[in-house]
């Protein structure tokens, strides 16, 4: 207790005494007072009479003043023996110790004397302390005797707390009184147990006497408190409290002993420390047993662990301690003093007796910890001692306690074989106790190891955490050692072995208790590496030969996600991380094991099977490989990292920016809609592309060797059979009822089947799907329902189901001969019908894919499209008024047009209808022309849409949707294309037929300006001029006559209506070459008079003259002219031929041009190729040669044609020799189309930009891209700013390692068109197509020209133009003006009637 110094002369205050810390300091002053000393006798004399108070007392007390600081204590009290006389008392402690006596007597009866006890054992400590080195024997007893009457009839911990302060002060102060050793330690092995603060006080004291004089005496006295328990007769006595608690407080005393040593030598001698134990824990007392654990545990973490771990005669005491310990008994004894004479009731004795119980586990716990942390550092005999005691608790360890057995362990393993059983039996143990059954033990241990802290020395909660994991590691690192060394050693017999037992039936067993632990809820991080374990021991295993063991692994890990019955996210997510560990075992075993890669491929296939499998995330987990699977042109296999589904992703919500988007023009507010965004994204079990960048990670070997089942190449039963999953495919596209795992399909599932050589041998199973799938579309009502919540629908299944359909197509090709398959699925009809039926209103959306498709189906089977080609007019007709799908109702109609072979199929009301088609679309685009110029729109018409759309998707709509909705589309471009294919199909009309047509076309093409009056576009007149020269006529183009070049021949030209006429007349006999130069065409004909003889009456005088006057002349063009016109019919003056005049320089510059412009329009577009892993242009546009599948493409998409001059074509600046000798063109009636292909143009050395290549490629509006790298083409990859269009032909199956790419011909390739960024892709490659080799040069060739159309059209409107610049208008308006000039020159405003039958004004 600290108190403060008084004023001399003044009591002390009570309160002041009984509050406060009952530790006193023990420094005395450097500078103490020179004061005279105060005999003993004197104040033995004036002290106070005992009938007297206390407060007087402590009043005298401090009167002498002079204090030691912090203490009631006077200086004056401290004498020097040489200062008093023998006879006098040396001290004034008897009289302290009467006090002591007086006042605790009555403290037990007055209460005001409580605080004045305690006050007095503080101001008696000080006393001593104060340094009476002259203390008398006797009186340090009497005053020891004291104390101790006083500790046992305490009634207050702090009474005794007091006494044990002085009990320090003596044994630092004076020789402690060996007469009253005994009973003093037994007082403090009571109060070190009863007691909770002044623990230092009494193991310093201990530590003392240990060291001291009496230290021999002081460890007898603690070993026979200790051994007192074992009189039975003590143990019957009523409170045996007496005996235990002391006992108890021993060994507490022997823990604080354990590690004081004495000249380098300890206290305890550990033979004899340990001899003790074994006799006290004799007398199975559960409370002391416990004790001496905690003792046990001690010596093991203690620096005598040396000792012990090197002896093993010591391990064998301790195990042995160890053992009587655990067979302990509750012993009933009473809490304290106060509870002795009173019994407890029953339901307070249970409860105490269970809290000794769980401290006796406790203890047990750490002692176990403690022991198997040191088994590593012990004797073999010691350590497999420790082990088998161990063993019974083993899964209770801490981490401490498993590494030192792990280790353990881990070090037997080179006893091979001679102890293989015993050493896996121990090994299964850890693994059956320590990491299957204690499977949560690091989260409900961390409160106890953390509080176990201080005695194991260890680390934080959080580390020791790590540590368990860690070695939960390293004991599934051994059992994977051990099972690879037991399947090495295959059926031979080990020794010590049952008989007739092998190690590989030791290893399945083995091996069956590892793969326990897969359900047991592991760490995450051990499920992890357990995991791990079994990927790389799978593999192992089938590499070895042992194929039961890998086999084992996979058919486990199968069978428990096939059996799991989904109720929490925890344990699923074990299960996921199974299906995560087949998927790694397949990807694995590719490059080794196709017999371990088949097995993990099937149990993939039942996890993903809805019928089999019930959690969503493991099914996704094991699609999510399945939808990757590839095979290259050999078969082999190989995994597609990036399933390039975005687009159809976004078309059911499945993009972060999709779903994003679908609320970004909501009327709700912004909370709310982020609230709902939110609740939306947690539902969803994936999105695209998040879930796609978990595919990075895997570890895909290059060398693969597992192929999948094909018709082209020698199979195995080892091979991939991919019908399998077809099967699984079709089973969830019809039972699965989960929209995350259903739309992970139909999203996927297209992309994968690009790659048709992984499907060759799978071509039945493909047919049924694709019959499901047909059928499924055309009936709504039982098509899957989406999610409504953020606006999907049927429509948007349907997409997706009509893009997987689309990929199908050219599977068509590949189906033999079926018999059995009804008309309309052997002859493709029922994917026909079904994208007929999306083109209708069934859906509203699914028209642009629909229409797509059917644009493949005409190249791929075109006897299909036939034999539906009425229904699909009439469909297409029904339909034109949607203005979203009238560009590629268009695209579809001109390229049907531009295919001859679908002619036959054709009648003439369905040409008729396609006729109403193109005037309509053409009158609708000129009406929106018209209302965008005058700032109009028809919002009755756009509102009736809005509200038809509105009640047939029920309002929202996905933004993939939205957009296609919007869609027209470039209006000159949809003009343009009206155009052509009415062109095209009057064409196809036989002659016979065709003037019919005419009538109908051009009244459905005039239209009124805005003054009212009827007029057409520039369009609509080349269109009448074309049909003028091919009404009657399929003649080809003709040719000038060169011999009428002479000068016997007169030339003369007119301008007649839109016709430059060239007349060279032959002057003697009227032979005459016409040259029509129309817009649409130039025409060259003959026209030569057969001149009869004259009859022999007939008179000769005339002609007779003329010879004889000289005159050759007989004829002149105009007669010509004349006789190609009407006879004696009046002509308006503006309707009569104008004559030019042949020295006007304007007429000849006119004609040339008219010469030279091409009389069909002409197009240039780059072709280029891109060899195995180029990406740059400085790459492949060095390319000098092509590959054998780029070669044919090139001799099927055009002819190659010189560059020699005269050129047959438009050459669009190529020169020969400087861009090569030759390139590939193609022409039709209407259309020319030049490829300026970068492999047939020389490669300049020195020059790595190829500038002379990119300055021809880089000015084409369209690109074509073969790209044969392997790697995906973005548009950047070639950069223009001329290029609009890029058109991308990959190979649909990649190309081995073992095959030349270059020398490969490949069957299929995908086909897709990219567009600039600000125009829309109309195109039927807009989303990726696949087409077969010999579709694919007119297909392709088929999107370059009317992509190159598109890009002419987007470039013109540009500028303004509002009509499509064609070749052919341009020649009409060359033609216009050249007449308009002429008649400025014979401008009569008079006109007559004699005008008009003048037909000398115009010849």
């Amino acid at each position: 207790m600290v108190v403060t110094g008084q004023p001399n002369g003044m009591p002390r205050d009570v309160d002041t005494h009984s509050q406060g810390s009952c530790e006193t300091s023990r420094e005395e002053p450097s500078l103490k007072p020179d004061i005279g000393f105060i005999s003993p006798s004197r104040v033995e004399h004036e002290a106070p009479e005992y009938s007297q108070t206390s407060q007087d007392t402590r009043a005298w007390l401090a009167s002498f003043g002079d204090l030691k600081p912090d203490t009631d204590v006077s200086w004056r009290f401290r004498i020097e023996e040489k200062d008093y006389p023998e006879e006098e008392p040396r001290s004034m402690l008897p009289l302290l110790t009467t006090w002591l006596r007086l006042w605790f007597g009555k403290s037990l009866k007055e209460p005001q004397y409580r605080a004045d006890l305690l006050w007095l054992l503080q101001y008696t400590a000080d006393y001593i302390d104060l340094g009476h080195c002259t203390l008398h024997h006797d009186e340090v007893l009497e005053l020891c005797l004291a104390l101790l009457h006083t500790c046992k009839n305490a009634r207050q911990h702090s009474h005794i707390e007091g006494c044990l302060l002085v009990f320090l002060s003596i044994t630092q102060v004076h020789a402690f009184p060996r007469e009253s050793l005994g009973q003093v330690l037994g007082t403090l092995s009571t109060a070190i147990v009863l007691l909770e603060r002044p623990l230092s006080r009494i193991t310093e004291c201990v530590k003392i006497l240990a060291t001291g004089d009496l230290r021999n005496e002081t460890t007898a006295a603690i070993y026979s408190q200790l051994l007192t328990v074992n009189n039975n007769e003590a143990l019957q006595e009523p409170d045996t409290s007496k005996y235990i608690t002391p006992a108890r407080g021993a060994v507490r005393h022997l823990v604080t002993l354990l590690e004081v040593d004495v000249d380098e030598k300890p206290v305890l001698d550990m033979t004899e420390l340990l001899q003790v134990l074994k006799e006290a824990s004799k007398a199975n007392i559960l409370r002391l047993a416990t004790e001496i654990l905690n003792l046990l545990t001690k010596c093991l973490l203690s620096e005598r662990v040396k000792e012990l771990s090197a002896s093993e005669k010591l391990i064998t005491l301790l195990l042995a301690v160890y053992d009587t310990c655990e067979e302990a008994n509750i012993v009933p004894e009473a809490l304290d003093h106060s509870q002795s004479k009173n019994k407890l009731p029953k339901d307070d004795q249970a409860k105490r007796e269970l809290r000794y119980k769980r401290d006796h586990e406790k203890s047990s716990r750490h002692f176990r910890d403690a022991l198997g942390s040191l088994l590593p550092l012990m004797p073999h005999s010691s350590a497999k001692a420790s082990w088998e005691v161990l063993k019974p608790g083993v899964e209770n360890l801490s981490t401490a306690g498993t590494a030192g057995l792990v280790d353990y362990v881990n070090s037997r393993r080179g006893c091979l074989p001679g102890n293989v059983e015993e050493w896996h039996e121990d090994l299964l143990l850890l693994l059956d106790k320590i990491v299957i059954k204690d499977s949560d033990r690091a989260h409900a241990q961390s409160e106890e190891e953390r509080q176990h802290a201080e005695l194991s020395s260890g680390a934080s909660t959080l580390e020791q955490v790590d540590q368990r994991v860690a070695q939960r590691i390293e004991i599934l690192d051994l059992c994977a050692l051990a099972l690879r060394e037991l399947a090495q050693k295959s059926d031979e017999p080990i020794e010590r072995l049952p008989p007739g037992k092998t190690a590989h039936e030791l290893g399945m067993n083995a091996l069956q208790k590892l793969l326990a632990i897969f359900t047991t809820g592991q760490n995450s991080e051990v499920l992890r590496a357990f995991l791990d374990k079994l990927v790389s021991l799978a593999d192992a295993m089938a590499s070895s030969g042992n194929r039961p063991y890998s086999l084992m692994i996979v058919q486990t890990l199968q069978d428990k996600i096939v059996a799991y019955a989904p109720n929490d996210n925890t344990a699923e997510a074990t299960y996921f991380a199974g299906t995560e560990a087949l998927r790694a075992i397949f990807l694995q075993s590719l490059d080794s094991q196709s017999d371990l890669a088949n097995h993990a491929y099937q149990a993939l296939l039942k996890i993903a099977n809805c019928k089999e499998c019930r959690s969503r995330r493991c099914r996704l987990a094991a699609m999510s490989l399945l939808l990757r699977i590839r095979c290259n042109t050999s078969g082999l296999v190989y995994i597609d990292r990036s399933a390039e589904s975005a687009y159809i992703a976004s078309a059911v919500c499945k993009t972060d920016e999709s779903l994003s988007s679908m609320f970004a023009d909501s009327d709700t507010e912004s909370e709310e809609t982020s609230r709902k965004l939110r609740y939306i994204h947690q539902r969803q079990l994936w999105m695209y592309p998040r879930e796609e960048t978990a595919f990075d990670s895997w570890e895909i070997p290059e060398n693969v060797i597992v192929r999948v089942e094909g018709s082209s190449y020698e199979t195995s039963d080892r091979d991939l059979d991919m019908s399998d999953w077809l099967w699984v495919v079709a089973t969830n596209l019809q039972e699965d009822k989960d929209w995350d795992t259903f739309s992970y399909i139909i999203v996927h599932f297209g992309t994968q089947l690009v790659n048709s050589k992984l499907f060759e041998s799978s071509l039945d199973e493909m047919a049924s799907l694709r019959g499901y799938l047909s059928g499924r579309v055309r009936e709504p009502a039982k098509m899957f329902e989406p999610p409504q919540d953020i606006g999907l629908a049927k429509v948007d299944v349907a997409l997706c189901f009509y893009h997987i359909l689309m990929r199908m197509i050219p599977y068509y090709k590949l189906q033999p001969p079926n018999p059995n398959m009804p008309d309309s699925g052997r002859k493709g009809i029922d994917l026909v019908r079904a994208f007929r039926s999306g083109i209708d209103l069934l859906y509203e959306g699914t028209a642009r894919s629909c229409i797509h498709a059917l644009s493949i189906c005409c190249f791929e089977t075109p006897e299909a499209i036939g034999s539906e080609y009425p229904a699909i007019v009439d469909v297409m007709a029904r339909n034109i008024t949607r203005s979203h799908i009238l560009v590629h109702i268009l695209e579809f109609l001109a390229q049907v047009a531009r295919l001859p072979q679908l002619h036959r199929y054709f009648m003439e009301s369905e040409i008729e209808k396609i006729f109403v088609i193109c005037t309509t679309a053409i009158s609708a685009r000129r009406s929106e022309t018209a209302a965008c110029n005058s700032g109009t729109t028809d919002s009755k018409r756009s509102s009736s849409h809005a509200n038809a759309h509105t009640r047939r998707t029920g309002g929202l709509q996905t933004p993939y949707r939205a957009a296609m909705l919007k869609e027209k589309g470039l209006t000159q471009y949809s003009c343009a294309l009206a155009y052509h294919t009415l062109i095209f199909w009057f064409l196809a009309i036989p002659i016979s037929q065709r003037h019919k047509h005419i009538n109908a076309i051009i009244r459905r093409l005039t239209w009124e300006d805005k003054s009212g009056h009827e007029t057409v576009d520039q369009q609509t007149i080349v269109l009448i001029d074309l049909m003028q020269r091919t009404a009657f006529s399929d003649l080809p183009e003709t040719k000038r006559d060169e011999s009428f070049d002479g000068d016997e021949y007169e030339r003369t030209s007119y301008v007649d209506g839109n016709a430059v006429v060239t007349l060279e007349i032959h002057q003697a006999n009227g032979r005459t070459q016409i040259t029509k130069r129309q817009p649409a065409g130039t025409t060259h004909a003959v026209f030569e008079p057969q001149i009869q003889q004259l009859p022999q009456h007939h008179d000769r005088a005339f002609s007779e003259e003329l010879d004889r006057r000289g005159y050759s002349d007989r004829v002149t063009p105009s007669h010509t002219l004349l006789n190609m016109i009407g006879s004696a019919v009046p002509f308006a003056l503006s309707e009569q031929p104008l004559k030019l005049n042949p020295n006007e320089s304007y007429v000849d510059r006119a004609i040339r041009t008219l010469d030279r412009k091409s009389t069909v329009d002409s197009h240039k577009i780059a072709i280029t190729l891109l060899r195995d892993g180029q990406t740059e242009e400085s790459e492949y546009l060095a390319n000098m040669s092509g590959s054998t599948s780029f070669d044919g493409f090139l001799d099927t998409i055009g002819t190659r044609m010189s560059l020699k001059p005269p050129c047959a074509f438009v050459p669009f600046g190529l020169a020969y020799d400087i861009d090569g000798t030759e390139t590939v063109a193609w022409r039709d009636r209407i259309n020319e189309i030049v490829f300026e292909v970068t492999t047939m143009m020389p490669t300049v050395e020195g020059d790595p930009y190829q500038t002379r290549k990119k300055s021809q490629v880089g000015n084409c509006l369209v690109l074509i891209v073969f790209n044969q790298s392997n790697r995906p083409w973005k548009w950047d990859n070639f950069k223009s700013q001329a290029t609009l269009v890029q058109i991308v032909i990959t190979p649909a199956n990649r190309v081995s390692k073992h095959e030349s790419s270059d020398d490969f011909e490949h069957e299929y390739f995908q086909v897709e068109v990219l567009t600039k960024e600000e125009y829309q892709n109309t195109s039927a490659a807009a989303e990726v197509k696949v087409v077969s080799k010999a579709t694919l040069a007119p297909f392709v060739r088929i999107l370059a020209l009317n992509a190159n159309i598109f890009a002419e059209c987007a470039r013109n409107e540009s500028t303004g133009d509002a009509e499509f610049p064609s070749s052919w208008r341009y020649r009409l308006q060359e033609i216009v003006q050249l007449r308009e000039r002429t008649q400025q020159r014979v401008h009569d405003n008079e006109e007559t009637l004699a005008k008009r039958y003048d037909f000398s004004r115009w010849t």
